[in-house]
């Protein structure tokens, strides 16, 4: 029912809303804990500047596309670790054994990012290949994710750079 009240107190347009709550009726717990996850590790203020392009590389030239900012996926590359961890902590996986460090298992979390982005809820980022179980993995909402935790009444930075007003 929040999804409900908070789409109809919204400013934006929410498309297809219906979609929104099958989805909703699908996902696990662990699922939308691991998107607030997302959404808080992988989408900080801040994280986007103006993108560098050849318009500040050659005098004279003007692009026919302008992207005024962007995020970098470095930016999210390196905060793979802390993903790693934030999510295992989220879903129950102790991550601090006593010393020899025995590493904890990152698959648990992994295919829980890999079924959000089953549902257009988060998207992977391509940070090289990884070790299995052990290796860090790099995900991050996707703008339908984002706007599910907006009705799910989560604050989301970035927003506005992710739906920028409409004018009219």
């Amino acid at each position: 029912m929040r999804i409900l009240g908070n789409a109809v107190r919204s400013e934006e347009e929410i498309r297809d809303l219906a979609s929104f709550i099958r989805d909703v009726e699908q996902l696990g717990e662990q699922d939308i804990v691991v998107l607030k996850v997302l959404n808080v590790v992988m989408n900080k203020a801040g994280d986007w500047h103006p993108k560098s392009d050849m318009n500040a590389l050659i005098p004279g030239y003007q692009s026919p596309i302008s992207k005024p900012i962007s995020i970098n996926p470095s930016v999210l590359i390196q905060r793979s670790q802390e993903l790693s961890v934030q999510t295992a902590q989220a879903l129950g996986i102790k991550t601090d054994s006593p010393f020899p460090a025995q590493a904890f298992s990152r698959e648990e979390a992994f295919s829980v990012c890999a079924r959000l982005q089953g549902f257009g809820l988060a998207h992977e980022i391509d940070a090289g290949a990884r070790e299995v179980p052990h290796g860090n993995f790099c995900f991050r909402p996707s703008k339908r994710g984002l706007m599910l935790l907006k009705l799910l009444g989560e604050e989301v930075p970035n927003w506005a750079l992710y739906f920028p007003p409409t004018k009219g």
